[in-house]
């Protein structure tokens, strides 16, 4: 087995800096005349959301102690987030997409991933019925329809009896994505579970104003970005005010649900 390589202060700055690969945020046009000095992701400011609502929800539903998985856990970026607000938790992170949990892995070394699919037979024997609650955060739009009461039904497995489930979906206000099977509602979203969990709550949120939506047609796109600091705060606060019973004009749905 290799020794361990010692650093000293210097080095160890820089090693802090790999906490995220930095050298990955500048691109390189095709041509390679030009560049971008980072990365836009139109999708941040209702990721940001959700991170903070799924948050909140430990803290409502006395979880924060809880032993929790995150089914469907991509490169374990909501993981990654509530080790550092949520630590009390003992977390579990699970993904059948092999690239996705390398970088989890990269990110959140002390965390235990599994590369898996939660519906082949057999695949979570040894975790299942472990956990007191667990999350599928903007997940089940990628289930095709057929597998959805399969798949929402392995994720029961996973929980003890009368664990604590929290959702989040996009709204079929929204047109479905090439990379999306559908969207839903309230009432859709509430079938799909029911075979398995009792809905407790549906929260619409991801509502934008007017001007909100022409600032970022203007001045957040692909070919320009504008970021303030201080109004990236107001909109965030806008966005967590907003949340409501009310789905007429939301993106996303949170749903809050107990294992029957």
């Amino acid at each position: 087995m290799a020794k361990e390589t010692k650093i000293d202060e210097t080095q160890q700055r820089q090693a802090t800096q790999y906490r995220f690969p930095y050298h990955y945020l500048p691109r390189l046009d095709d041509d390679g005349r030009g560049f971008s000095a980072g990365r836009f992701w139109d999708f941040s400011k209702s990721y940001v959301t959700a991170l903070i609502l799924v948050q909140k929800w430990f803290e409502t539903h006395d979880l924060s102690s809880a032993r929790h998985v995150d089914v469907g856990c991509g490169d374990g970026g909501l993981i990654h987030h509530l080790r550092r607000t949520v630590p009390g938790l003992k977390l579990v992170g699970i993904d059948y997409d092999r690239n996705a949990i390398e970088w989890a892995r990269l990110f959140n070394p002390d965390v235990r991933f599994h590369a898996t699919d939660i519906t082949e037979p057999s695949s979570t024997g040894e975790i299942t019925g472990q956990f007191e609650s667990a999350s599928l955060i903007e997940v089940l739009e990628h289930i095709s329809p057929e597998k959805l009461n399969r798949f929402v039904g392995a994720v029961s497995e996973l929980l003890v009896p009368g664990g604590r489930l929290v959702v989040t979906v996009p709204h079929r206000n929204k047109c479905v994505e090439k990379k999306h099977f559908q969207h839903f509602d309230f009432s859709s979203i509430s079938k799909v579970l029911e075979g398995s969990f009792d809905v407790l709550e549906l929260r619409g949120f991801e509502v934008h104003s007017r001007l909100e939506e022409a600032f970022q047609r203007r001045f957040q796109n692909n070919r320009i970005f504008v970021e303030i600091r201080s109004l990236n705060r107001r909109l965030l606060r806008a966005q967590l005010d907003r949340v409501s019973s009310d789905e007429t004009r939301c993106g996303r749905i949170l749903v809050s649900a107990v294992k029957r």
